[in-house]
């Protein structure tokens, strides 16, 4: 019997990390390939048979474990030289994994210790287990585990950078600021368009893995820009919270879109993905649709990449041979 079509590399690396973060949560097999089948949708010319996706998962799910991924306790910290005076810290998030059904692995402690001075306190455990996830997919793949560079960039660019772009995109801000200038009367200013939005933000859940502190940003950024459309002042409640959601959803396969960029095109240097990645938030904007439903027009810059879609002909992977920067 027809299994369906070979998996793509990038296809195959979204479904073995989704596969991971429900590994040990007792989600039936079956139940996680329809939660994965729309994720892989962009990154395949015909969708796999779901037997193909059923088999990828068991096969992350019962290779045989690292020592990483024993459970963490103070005895293993001792074990891999996890500095002690971390230990409150750990044992704090220790606690709250035990809540959220993932406990605390070895792994996961390593990077919770390499990352707590990188991103804000609330986002740690989270980002913290999808380092790990991440780098226990690139073990299974047979990449280099510690190749970070991809997820690296989401700190280190795009958090700020999307945001920042953004609002200079929109001209909220000049196009000399700088993530730098975020504290001065400049950022203040935007910042405070959609603050006043906050209930609207708040009425969005948040998806179960980590997104970058600029993904949040943007959708409360354009949501601000929502609010400007001719319709938006008599548009109900229950119509703005569809819209916010909708835009979540939107901002939040957009941020995915451009990890997997930074994935698929390591192989042309760091600088090169750098490029692509800035340029690819920086042309972003929802879709057509959205815009049309609060009344709001606006001008694209050349080459737009819009909303949700991403050209069937052309993946990730290839999208920076089209960006001229």
């Amino acid at each position: 019997m027809s299994r369906g079509p070979r998996i793509p590399q990038t296809a195959k690396r979204v479904i073995i990390e989704e596969a991971l973060k429900h590994k040990g949560t007792n989600t039936p097999r079956m139940v996680v390939v329809e939660r994965i089948k729309p994720l892989i949708e962009p990154y395949v010319a015909q969708m796999p048979a779901e037997e193909s996706i059923a088999n990828l998962i068991s096969w992350a799910w019962n290779h045989e474990q690292s020592p990483l991924d024993e459970p963490w306790s103070l005895g293993n910290s001792l074990k891999h030289n996890i500095p002690g005076d971390e230990n409150e810290l750990l044992l704090a998030l220790w606690r709250k994994s035990l809540l959220m059904g993932k406990p605390l692995t070895v792994r996961d402690a390593i990077w919770i210790v390499q990352l707590r001075d990188l991103v804000p306190s609330g986002d740690l455990l989270r980002t913290a287990l999808w380092y790990s996830i991440r780098q226990r997919t690139r073990e299974l793949l047979g990449e280099d585990p510690l190749d970070t560079r991809a997820d690296d960039a989401v700190i280190a660019f795009e958090a700020m950078h999307w945001a920042r772009d953004t609002l200079v995109r929109l001209g909220s801000i000049p196009q000399h600021a700088s993530a730098d200038t975020r504290a001065s009367g400049e950022w203040m200013r935007a910042y405070s368009e959609f603050e006043e939005l906050q209930d609207l933000v708040d009425s969005v859940p948040l998806p179960d893995r980590p997104v970058a502190v600029g993904a949040l940003l943007v959708h409360q950024i354009w949501l601000a820009q929502f609010s400007k459309g001719a319709k938006w002042a008599t548009m109900p409640r229950s119509a703005k919270e569809e819209v916010a959601a909708r835009l979540w959803q939107e901002v939040v396969v957009a941020e995915s879109h451009g990890q997997q960029l930074w994935d698929a095109s390591r192989e042309t240097g760091l600088e090169e993905c750098e490029r692509a990645a800035i340029e690819y938030c920086y042309r972003w904007q929802p879709s057509q649709e959205l815009l049309d439903q609060v009344g709001l027009t606006l001008l694209p810059p050349k080459d737009l990449i819009v909303g949700r879609v991403w050209p069937k002909d052309q993946p990730p992977g290839r999208a920076y041979s089209r960006i001229s920067v």
